[in-house]
């Protein structure tokens, strides 16, 4: 399941959309036909993104180009009606024994935190420019 930003101004229609997913598939697998026969799901009005049939190297390729969220399994492959909203994504991290058993930060003073987000919306960036971006969005707002 890729979770994916919203398509470029333009890019209205079901069939661009689903073109437009088709030319990021492409620029992994190397071929037009090759990623058009292996999306088997899409979204592309209130949630974007869609289910592919992609080894997981390539997955790792997939996730790493500008405009992709996340590249994760489907959760649910056989199911009819798929679930494109990033809260289903944010689910899977946990197992189903801890589903709904322990809480993500317990009731009291946390010292520790586990903060998400999302890549920044710029093209290809370091490990280092990404550091630098969190800490900038972190010191927004912790204040310090």
């Amino acid at each position: 399941m890729v979770l994916m930003e919203a398509p470029p101004h333009g890019v209205n229609s079901k069939p661009q959309v689903i073109d437009y997913y088709v030319k990021t598939l492409e620029r992994v697998l190397g071929s037009e036909k090759d990623a058009q026969m292996c999306i088997y799901d899409a979204s592309w009005d209130t949630h974007f993104g869609f289910c592919c049939d992609i080894d997981e190297e390539t997955s790792h390729e997939l996730a790493r180009l500008p405009g992709v969220f996340s590249v994760k399994p489907d959760p649910d492959y056989s199911s009819v009606k798929k679930d494109y909203s990033s809260s289903i994504i944010q689910s899977s991290y946990l197992s189903s024994s801890q589903i709904g058993s322990t809480l993500l930060f317990p009731v009291g003073n946390t010292k520790h935190w586990l903060v998400r987000l999302d890549k920044p919306g710029v093209g290809v960036v370091t490990k280092a420019q990404m550091v630098d971006y969190y800490a900038q969005i972190l010191t927004k707002v912790l204040g310090k």
